[in-house]
């Protein structure tokens, strides 16, 4: 499924979501204000905003760490049929609609916002290892290969044992896990917890204060 269809069903779904919340919160600020005056109704109506102000806010956040994540950091917004992040090595992974199979590649010896087929690249990994500057894995067709980061070289092996010899004379315990971990492990990055925090804070705020205000003015009631 494509981000588009994606951010369009969040869309729906966020704004029904701001209305039940909207009636929720204007309602229960009117009931807990009866008895107060001056004030009153700016209170109700800020209740009632809130919501959508959240909904609007979430919107901007996401947009903004989708803009800085991919320019920035060369990773996914986190939404959507495609997942990407450089690894510690100086490679990348991606993988497209599944995360069955993943391709590993060099982001600078590609183009911009492409990957194609080429010598320093292995399509269709399956299972992954990373140690060091080497990168150790098997593809969709069952073929065992062995990348060296700093050369871009790759080799294959015809069999399991072969592969484990030239691992082994690396000094080099093969440990392959599906290549989706490996994504997992590397996707997020101190930005991310940044961008939540901003995604949660000012909307936390905001309702704190919303309370506050609520409760001075039943104080002034009194």
């Amino acid at each position: 499924m494509g981000i588009g269809v994606v951010l369009l069903m969040l869309a729906v779904v966020g704004a029904a979501a701001a209305a039940i919340g909207s009636a929720i919160l204007a309602g229960t600020t009117a009931r807990l204000t009866q008895r107060v005056g001056p004030g009153r109704s700016r209170a109700i109506l800020f209740a009632a905003l809130l919501p959508f102000a959240s909904l609007v806010w979430v919107g901007a956040v996401f947009v903004f760490q989708w803009a800085v994540n991919d320019e920035v950091f060369g990773r996914d917004p986190g939404l959507g049929d495609g997942w990407y992040c450089p690894l510690p090595n100086g490679y990348s992974i991606l993988m497209i609609d599944t995360m069955d199979t993943a391709d590993i590649y060099n982001p600078r010896t590609q183009l911009p916002d492409s990957v194609v087929a080429q010598d320093d690249t292995v399509a269709r990994v399956t299972r992954l290892q990373l140690a060091g500057p080497s990168m150790l894995g098997m593809t969709e067709d069952g073929r065992h290969f062995l990348l060296d980061t700093r050369t871009g070289r790759v080799r294959y092996f015809a069999g399991l044992g072969e592969f484990n010899a030239a691992a082994r004379s690396l000094g080099i315990a093969p440990n392959l896990v599906p290549a989706a971990d490996i994504y997992f492990d590397n996707r997020l990055s101190w930005f991310d917890f940044a961008a939540l925090a901003l995604l949660v804070v000012p909307p936390g705020v905001a309702g704190v204060w919303g309370l506050l205000w609520i409760l001075r003015l039943r104080r002034q009631a009194r």
